[in-house]
């Protein structure tokens, strides 16, 4: 078990503008003729109403549940960073793994053009301590017996970091896998991998981040290895 880093609307077919001329010409059409019923009337804004879904759905489907969804065979929820935990800043599915982490800034950051993919990522700023400030998925991921897994993340920072998957047994913490010692981040965004495989003794892990200064994580993958 070793640390790898490498280097490393559907849209309708009628438009907003096009729409509005439609329905005012037929509106008008109404008024000349005086042929048109009640409803007639109904069923024209029925339609107009249909039409109009399409530019309306994707502006409210375009949140993080969506980004997720780019990210196919990932086991680990809200690896992307995209989900804040309700009425926080702190990233959804992902909890402080032990006391000094408690007292770590921890955010997401929307920022477009500063992610890595999608639209925002995970910051850390984490003080030098002992232990080094862990943090941990919030659920326990099953990994399937006699197979190679992946945990995949993106990182980049002013300070030191390290990935681990955290194993247990009988609801209880047996070992960590993963690098003996924290690396250093690079400014700009570089992917790490770690390679793991599960004993048979393990029952389920979690996955852990730690670091200390200020780093940035993104695009986190755990699955079968691609």
């Amino acid at each position: 078990m070793t640390d790898v880093p490498s280097a490393a609307s559907a849209a309708g077919s009628c438009g907003p503008t096009t729409l509005a001329f439609a329905i005012s010409a037929d509106f008008y059409r109404f008024q000349k003729n005086h042929m048109k019923t009640t409803i007639e009337i109904k069923i024209l804004f029925a339609i107009s109403t249909l039409c109009l879904f399409p530019f309306s759905i994707p502006a409210f489907a375009a949140d993080g549940k969506e980004q997720a969804k780019e990210m196919p065979g990932n086991l680990l929820s809200n690896g992307d960073f995209e989900l804040r935990a309700l009425g926080s800043q702190k990233p959804a599915d992902w909890i402080p793994g032990n006391s000094p982490a408690a007292k770590c800034v921890m955010e997401v950051v929307t920022d477009p053009s500063g992610a890595h993919s999608g639209t925002s990522y995970l910051k850390i700023q984490a003080p030098e301590s002992v232990p080094v400030p862990a943090f941990s998925t919030k659920g326990s991921i099953v990994p399937e017996p006699d197979t190679d897994y992946e945990f995949i993340v993106w990182v980049r920072g002013d300070g030191t970091f390290r990935q681990l998957v955290s194993e247990c047994a009988e609801g209880k913490f047996v070992s960590s896998a993963g690098p003996a010692n924290l690396s250093s981040a690079s400014p700009e965004w570089e992917c790490h991998t770690l390679h793991y495989r599960k004993p048979p003794e393990i029952e389920n892990v979690r996955l852990v981040l730690q670091c200390a200064g200020e780093i940035q994580f993104d695009s986190a993958w755990f699955g079968p290895k691609k």
